[in-house]
């Protein structure tokens, strides 16, 4: 469980979705087998939330990944999530993107640096007006069979979180956010 997170589910009090709107992010996605290790995408969501923040929808995300030498360089082919149906945001912001199988160039890589052959599902929140954050699970097959929801070895959980770009950032510069806490405390550093 992401630190202090609850997801859906779980009781909690559930509040308005906050305004976020579709554009580009700086997406970190941690996987368990070594967190301190992201993969970095530039990822384009499309989403919409509605007035009252009573509900919502993600269309679609476009996940660009970068290498790992260069952050502001591709690594190829997106990571794609186009469903039929828009996918719901329910009451307190949650939602849950499956992308189907994915596969991922090497380049992007941080760990081993070998094509990345998965199923993925982000099972997430919208944070606050220019971020999400949350859980990856699903399965990776190359260059290995493990479950990429939690990890009896590492005794982690798989999670992501984006941030908002405002346009003609040098990515390198930037903190990769891999998680909620880290989108809580790159808000908190901001005040």
């Amino acid at each position: 469980m992401m630190g202090g997170e609850m997801m859906a589910g779980e009781m909690e009090e559930l509040g308005p979705i906050p305004q976020i709107t579709s554009g580009s992010f700086l997406f970190g996605l941690a996987p368990n087998l070594n967190v301190d290790k992201p993969m970095t995408f530039v990822a384009d969501v499309d989403i919409e939330v509605n007035e009252d923040g009573s509900t919502g929808r993600v269309i679609s995300m476009n996940l660009d990944p970068r290498t790992c030498e260069d952050l502001n360089a591709s690594a190829g082919e997106a990571v794609l999530f186009t469903p039929e149906e828009a996918t719901p945001i329910t009451e307190g912001g949650y939602f849950s993107a499956d992308f189907g199988l994915q596969i991922v160039a090497g380049t992007a890589n941080c760990i081993s640096g070998s094509l990345i052959e998965a199923e993925i599902q982000l099972d997430g929140k919208v944070f606050n007006e220019s971020s999400l954050c949350g859980e990856m699970n699903g399965m990776l097959y190359r260059p290995y069979p493990a479950d990429l929801g939690y990890s009896e070895i590492t005794m982690e959980r798989s999670t992501f979180a984006a941030i908002k770009l405002e346009g003609g950032e040098d990515i390198s510069t930037l903190e990769i956010p891999k998680n909620c806490d880290d989108i809580t405390a790159i808000f908190a550093s901001e005040e």
